[in-house]
């Protein structure tokens, strides 16, 4: 049980953050807009992970999306800026991914088929304010936030079980499954959902070791904690002892639970994601990049080459071989827009990249 300071302790943060923003001069402002939306799934496109899984099968199991919005202003080394934020991480077995196509689409099933079923899910969406300062010295430069936050969903656990196949439209299952959640997406059961209060910590360090190299690092919730209080959870073992046949003849179940369901004070770790950036400066106007972002649940590598097409506009190309994705960016003045994907048609995309920045100086 994890005991939490009484009251809402960041209040004082929010109002010191607030009223720095107003005693800001109106000409000392530079507001910034940034958005960034990256979304994975293996088994199916994205589009089908989100609705119920009516696409064909493919390899892995994996999904991931992680979305972020900030908007503020900065002043001289400072910024502060609104955030929200969506994040949601699957770990599942191949057995599992395969097994729940199956049934969603009431596929023929291949009878004394064995299912190892593990899952680990996190999800989290989260606002907040964010202080942060930059520190040059030389040719390094470091910036530091803090981001207080207010939860809004939560979902963190995991299910670990068996399942097999008995006919070609009847199977049976048996599963421990132990989670927190502010909607129960697994038995239906009535909830109200929890709050939650928490911070994040964040780093980023840029390096130029020549007027030809640079080398950019950042990490996203490196150090960071949601605390809900009142969180609904279930640690049971469901089974398949309750069955109905639907309108086709499938096979339904309505699982059955020994176990409990109860609240408690619940503390979720946030999963840290890391990026990391070679440069260099081939030819004048002519940028080669080496990429790097990275989950907890995989990393993705991609090369890119910038090129400066006028005084105030730059093209980027750039390519993620391990998924086989491209994408598109251009720079105009103080506009950023890129965008990457693996598929012409967004339905049929299993990797989606969308980058946006705006920064405006008076």
């Amino acid at each position: 049980m994890t005991n939490f300071p009484k009251g809402r302790a960041t209040a004082p943060f929010f109002c010191a953050c607030s009223l720095t923003l107003l005693a800001l001069p109106a000409r000392a402002w530079t507001p910034y807009f940034e958005l960034d939306a990256f979304a994975h799934a293996e088994p199916v496109a994205v589009h089908d992970y989100l609705n119920d899984w009516k696409g064909s099968l493919d390899g892995g199991s994996d999904a991931v999306t992680h979305n972020r919005i900030e908007i503020g202003v900065r002043k001289d080394a400072w910024s502060l800026g609104y955030v929200q934020k969506y994040d949601y991480e699957i770990k599942a077995s191949r057995d599992a991914a395969i097994l729940y196509h199956q049934i969603k689409n009431k596929q023929d099933l291949t009878p004394g088929t064995v299912y190892n079923l593990n899952l680990r899910a996190f999800h989290n969406r989260s606002q907040g304010l964010r202080l942060a300062h930059r520190h040059s010295r030389g040719e390094l430069d470091v910036e530091a936030g803090l981001t207080v936050l207010s939860g809004q969903a939560l979902i963190d656990g995991s299910i670990h079980g068996v399942g097999s196949a008995i006919n070609s439209n009847e199977y049976a299952y048996n599963a421990s499954v132990s989670y927190h959640y502010n909607e129960d997406v697994l038995f239906d059961r009535n909830v109200r959902g929890p709050s939650g209060e928490g911070f994040s910590l964040d780093l980023a360090i840029n390096y130029r070791f020549s007027n030809q190299w640079n080398l950019a690092l950042s990490g996203s919730d490196l150090l960071g904690f949601l605390y809900w209080r009142d969180a609904p959870a279930t640690s049971a073992v469901a089974t398949s002892d309750t069955q109905e046949f639907d309108a086709d003849g499938y096979l339904r179940f309505r699982p059955t639970l020994t176990g409990l369901e109860f609240n408690e004070d619940y503390r979720q770790r946030l999963h840290a994601r890391g990026r990391a950036a070679l440069q260099w400066q081939a030819l004048q106007g002519t940028r080669l990049d080496v990429k790097l972002r990275m989950t907890e649940v995989e990393s993705y590598s991609s090369l890119s080459i910038s090129q400066q097409l006028a005084h105030s506009v730059l093209l980027d190309l750039e390519w993620m071989p391990s998924l086989d994705a491209v994408g598109a960016g251009l720079h105009w003045h103080h506009l950023r827009l890129s965008v990457l994907s693996d598929a012409w048609r967004f339905e049929d995309a299993h990797v989606l990249q969308l980058q946006l920045g705006w920064m405006h100086r008076f």
